[in-house]
């Protein structure tokens, strides 16, 4: 089983009654993507750090109800990440602009999916937690008929 995470993150499954979580992404707005960074345990996912011009985006899978936790940072501690940027997963967003961020909310209430934009309107990347590991995806459109 993968450990807890920080209790500094935002757990955007109680969030709701106090603020918006998907107004955490407003920093982000047109800053371009660097590097990303992951971290794993015990074969899980639990960690993704999205480095972007002036801000880090800190995605993170919570243990205790398996939703996402995420938060907007000015800096931060890569100690124990390794770098995926050069992931064949990721380099075509290196570079590109944030422009929007969703979360989901499942029929149980609880957060456990943001999807993330870069360089289009569409959101590009799905995160998803499942089992304590986050699960990444592409989201691809088909033109309409």
């Amino acid at each position: 089983s993968c450990q807890k995470r920080p209790k500094s993150l935002l757990n955007v499954s109680y969030a709701m009654k106090s603020q918006l979580p998907f107004k955490r992404f407003s920093p982000l707005t047109n800053q371009n993507l660097k590097r990303i960074f992951r971290r794993d345990e015990d074969g899980c996912l639990v960690e993704l750090i999205f480095q972007f011009s002036k801000e880090f985006l800190h995605v993170c899978a919570n243990e205790n109800n398996d939703t996402i936790d995420f938060k907007v940072h000015r800096s931060h501690d890569l100690k124990g990440f390794c770098e995926e940027t050069s992931s064949k997963n990721w380099e075509s967003l290196i570079g590109k602009k944030f422009c929007w961020g969703w979360v989901a909310v499942n029929q149980q209430g609880f957060f456990d999916m943001v999807a993330l934009s870069f360089g289009t309107i569409f959101p590009k990347i799905v995160l998803n937690v499942t089992g304590s590991s986050i699960n990444i995806g592409e989201i691809t459109f088909r033109k309409g008929t």
